[in-house]
């Protein structure tokens, strides 16, 4: 048997009718639609925006692509470089440590 769900406050009904009726009045539903609603103008606005953009200046809109594309290759190799990071760090904790060890058996 199928279930239908409030989406705000996700009480179960037995029938679609009835789901959509508990909607109308539930506020948590009315705000989750508001909210939805407000998220779907927001990525309208930015798309048309960019859109806009991309035709006054299509040389910025190839630069922006560039940076990102180089963002994320350089994301990708951060990623897989974390154990380099980490040896370097060790590496310079052992030297510092070992001129301590040397300063303090020479007694300077």
């Amino acid at each position: 048997m199928t279930m239908w769900y409030c989406d705000g406050c996700q009480e179960a009904f037995s029938t679609e009718v009835e789901a959509l009726e508990h909607e109308t009045t539930c506020p948590q539903a009315i705000d989750f639609a508001a909210a939805t609603e407000k998220r779907r103008n927001e990525e309208e606005k930015w798309t048309n925006q960019l859109k806009k953009d991309r035709l006054d200046n299509p040389h910025l809109s190839l630069i922006s692509d560039a940076l990102s594309t180089n963002n994320d290759i350089l994301h990708i190799t951060n990623s897989h470089l974390w154990w380099l990071a980490l040896i370097a760090k060790i590496t310079l904790i052992a030297l510092v440590l070992q001129f301590l060890i040397i300063f303090a058996f020479l007694g300077v």
